[in-house]
């Protein structure tokens, strides 16, 4: 009791931060992520064992005995007669020679847990620093010391009372120097809101022909011996990504979170550090040197000129990357993106003063969107449709990337040509199918035997054709969006 004291006085001071603007969510600590670990890691190692943990745990279910979270109902589950079922590490093919995120292949990461309550302790850690160790085996190699939490957002909460959750494997949690095909950290995403498994892969694979883009494969996850169904291997977006996508692990990276009042789409906010730090979240770089930098290409694009944009941008910004980035967006209809809300992707400042608009968090990609906030929307929902046109942002202050560049004539012109190219070369239903078909053959037999899946296969096969009320699927968003697109004056050459 004297420990869990001296703690409270420690972070005493920490309780009364602001909650995020989802609330706290069930299972997580009132206090920043990043603070649980200095609290109570008495032999400084970076990491709690033993009674370090026991202490921890104890101090946050007193926590929230005493103040109790918001909770969130969860969907219900779909109803199966599939039973668990166990996969033997000798029953499966290994692909040691192949790349990490080959998509032609699935690989199957098994992941034991000492902790038979290890689902429980990492709920409670959720959004915190503890993660939970485990030996992870990949392609026949042991990978002992691997720390492992949940993560997401949306993706946790909404299978807040279910098994199946995205989750984080930290190669180096243990051994700094363990990597997993030089990844020190790899991203298992549950296909939350993607009942096909093909969203975030298919706009990885389309939109790494144009612009530097985390990678996606499909995996079969195991864990303590015990299927764990179809997982999205997605890159994680850290100094590994950058030094693989622009050859140097230096620069400054944000992540754009969501933001409903769409303000997080590069306009200028004011002079001050503190106009975007709600709004951008800097996750390495220097902090003086990046915000100054970040504040600076806003304010330019929000108040220049076109002429002078034309003159001053190009040494600030990517052009062409950030040209086929807004197409790209458009075109596929992120329904978390840049056009509906400018939140929900990356930037990354170049040492060489360029910066980089980066894709993240695709799974709601060839989606019509249309919930509350964002542009165009004054607080209602917009019609859903495949109807996006090309040049919704023109206007639209709020999205500086979109509405500055595009009143540059030269610049305009090219992002118009971009998007002609994506949609006769990708938005064909055709040649799209055939990939997806390709997938299926791959992906099906886990998707029909797992018992713990968020929707069920019944699902699995609506979302690759027609949809649901909610959703489109594959086959019918990219033949209506083609149709739509081949109407459009501006697409016309």
């Amino acid at each position: 009791m004297i420990r869990i004291a001296s703690t409270l006085f420690l972070i005493g001071g920490l309780l009364s931060a602001p909650l995020t603007s989802q609330g706290r969510p069930e299972g997580a600590p009132r206090f920043s992520k990043k603070q649980i670990v200095k609290a109570f890691d008495d032999d400084k190692n970076g990491r709690l064992t033993g009674g370090e943990r026991a202490t921890a745990i104890a101090w946050i279910r007193e926590d929230l005995v005493k103040n109790p979270p918001r909770r969130r109902g969860g969907r219900p589950a779909p109803e199966s007669e599939l039973e668990p079922y166990k996969v033997a590490k000798d029953s499966v093919t290994h692909f040691g020679d192949r790349d990490l995120y080959d998509v032609s292949v699935i690989r199957t990461v098994f992941v034991e847990f000492a902790n038979a309550n290890w689902s429980d302790d990492m709920k409670l850690f959720y959004r915190t620093d503890i993660d939970e160790p485990a030996t992870v085996t990949v392609d026949g190699v042991v990978y002992a010391g691997v720390g492992v939490h949940f993560r997401g957002s949306s993706s946790y909460f909404s299978v807040v009372n279910r098994d199946k959750k995205s989750m984080s494997l930290s190669f180096d949690y243990e051994d700094k120097s363990q990597r997993l095909d030089g990844c020190k950290s790899v991203n298992l995403l549950s296909a939350h809101a993607d009942p096909s498994y093909m969203r975030t892969v298919l706009f990885a694979h389309i939109a790494g022909n144009y612009v530097k883009m985390p990678k996606a494969c499909f995996v079969h996850l195991v864990i303590n011996g015990e299927s764990w169904g179809l997982y999205i291997n997605d890159q994680q977006l850290n100094k590994d990504f950058v030094e693989q996508a622009f050859g140097t692990r230096k620069g400054s990276r944000w992540k754009v979170g969501p933001n409903f009042n769409g303000e997080s789409a590069l306009a200028y906010q004011g002079p001050e550090r503190t106009d975007y730090t709600s709004k951008y979240e800097l996750k390495s770089g220097p902090k003086k040197k990046s915000w100054r930098a970040l504040t600076l290409l806003c304010q330019t694009l929000s108040k220049s000129s076109p002429e002078d944009l034309e003159q001053s941008l190009p040494a600030m910004l990517d052009i062409d990357h950030t040209l086929w980035f807004l197409a790209l967006d458009n075109v596929l209809m992120d329904g978390d993106g840049y056009h509906y809300r400018g939140s929900d992707y990356a930037i990354y400042l170049h040492p060489n003063g360029k910066f980089y608009p980066l894709f993240r968090d695709n799974n709601e990609s060839f989606n019509y969107g249309g919930g509350p906030g964002g542009f165009g929307r004054d607080g209602a929902k917009k019609p859903r449709g495949a109807n996006m046109d090309p040049l919704a942002l023109v206007d639209e202050e709020r999205a500086a990337l979109s509405s500055k560049l595009l009143a540059v004539p030269k610049w305009r012109a090219q992002y118009l040509d971009n998007c002609r190219k994506l949609r006769d070369t990708w938005v064909d239903w055709r040649k799209v199918g055939a990939i997806v078909a390709g997938w299926r053959g791959m992906i099906e037999p886990i998707v029909k035997q797992d018992d713990k899946g968020l929707y069920g296969y019944e699902a699995f096969q609506a979302a690759l054709a027609q949809g649901s009320e909610r959703t489109p699927g594959l086959e019918k968003f990219f033949k209506e969006r083609r149709a739509f697109l081949d109407a459009t004056p501006s697409l016309k050459k």
